[in-house]
This record gives C-alpha cells, sequence and structure tokens, in this order.
C-alpha cells in the first residue's frame, strides 16, 4: 500500500501478506515527511516486529538526524546488548530459538 501527500511525493509505503505487515530482505514500512525527508522505518514479518541484521524500528527527526533505534526478534524488544548477543549467537550456527532465549536471560 503506498500512500501520497498532495505534491505527489510519496508519504507512505506498507508491504502486507496475507493481511499482516511482513516484507522478507527490506523494511516492511517507511514515512517521509512533507521534505521527502525519511522518518521512519520498520521491519516486520508476519505481522510482528522483526530483524536479525539491526533495529527493526528507526525514527529520524525532520532534520535527518537519527532518533531512535529498537531492536526486535520475533515481535520480542530486545536491548542493543542482548541483540549484540543474539547476533554473535546466530552468526555462530546456533538456532535462533535458543539464541533469543540466551541472548535475553543474559542481559535481562
Amino acid at each position: 500500500m503506498t500512500a501520497w501527500f498532495e505534491d505527489g511525493n510519496v508519504e507512505l509505503e506498507i508491504w502486507f501478506d496475507q493481511g499482516l505487515c511482513h516484507r522478507d530482505g527490506d523494511a516492511a514500512m517507511r514515512r517521509w515527511n512533507e521534505n521527502g525527508q525519511q522518518e521512519l522505518e520498520l521491519w516486520c514479518t508476519e505481522g510482528l516486529r522483526h530483524r536479525l541484521t539491526g533495529p527493526a524500528v528507526t525514527r529520524w527527526s525532520d532534520a535527518g538526524e537519527l532518533q531512535e533505534e529498537r531492536w526486535y526478534v520475533r515481535g520480542e524488544e530486545l536491548t542493543s546488548r542482548q541483540f549484540a548477543a543474539l547476533t554473535d549467537l546466530v552468526n555462530q550456527d546456533v538456532p535462533l530459538d535458543w539464541a533469543l532465549q540466551r541472548a535475553t536471560c543474559l542481559w535481562d
């Protein structure tokens, strides 16, 4: 789904699969302000905030400065330390379910 400002510039893009916010390999939602500056990026899988390669939610100010990053895996919010531990484990071929449980216990 795409929405536009009156001047024709894109305001919002959202990808869906079977009615759920979902996109493989890229952000499922992006929103821009009237000046064309991106202000929000959201990664979702099967309706849940999810990303293994960086923050699942990123927000920028109107000036383009980074305001917020949030990490989610399968809808569960992680701290930056938990996310780093998780990605270290996943990069060692540890199954995602076990890595997620271990990372959240380590830095809870």
